[in-house]
């Protein structure tokens, strides 16, 4: 059901950190390591619960804003994001190459925009880790507020049990996203 955020946290992630790896042989290493034990792990074919990725990339994603100097584990979160990556577009219905071709293709093109020095200032890094991450933890509690509203929906007799509940994005969404961006908007003015 949360598929297609898990992707999207994937994906954007991948973008986000492999610039940070500064794709030098401590990046590229952790790039390796990463993607390799994740692809040992995974062989492609199971993704983890998403409160477990959410929470692990969200978890990353704060290290990574008070620390952006650790680029070992920048590279290790890019390839492993690019496994994950992969193996959620596998277990979306594309095959192993094609999904494995994607992966690796953002990988290789984020990697080679961090040999431009202007192309990704610290300030835009900053906010793409805020937004990976916010997409992470909104993939983390996702499916707790989802279990949360069916229960609801139970406990209140509607009239179709099972029927898929219908809550509405924004109920949940709206509100965290204002506070994300207060807190934001705080801590970007006390810099």
């Amino acid at each position: 059901m949360w598929i297609h955020l898990a992707a999207l946290v994937c994906a954007l992630g991948t973008a986000t950190l492999t610039p940070m790896a500064r794709v030098r042989r401590a990046g590229w290493g952790g790039i390796v390591l990463g993607f390799g034990l994740v692809a040992a792990w995974s062989r492609f074919q199971v993704i983890p619960d998403p409160m477990v990725l959410g929470a692990g990339v969200a978890v990353a994603m704060g290290v990574l804003l008070a620390r952006p100097d650790l680029t070992l584990l920048a590279g290790i979160g890019a390839g492993a994001l690019a496994a994950f990556s992969t193996a959620v577009l596998f277990v979306m219905g594309l095959p192993v190459p094609s999904a494995l071709l994607l992966s690796l293709g953002t990988l290789v093109a984020s990697g080679l925009t961090a040999h431009r020095p202007g192309f990704a200032p610290a300030s835009i890094q900053e906010n793409s880790i805020l937004l990976v991450g916010a997409l992470a933890l909104a993939l983390a509690a996702a499916p707790t507020v989802a279990d949360g509203w069916r229960s609801a929906d139970i406990i209140n007799l509607n009239d179709a049990p099972g029927q898929p509940v219908d809550f509405g994005l924004w109920i949940t969404f709206g509100p965290s996203l204002l506070v994300m961006g207060a807190g934001y908007t705080l801590w970007w003015r006390r810099r």
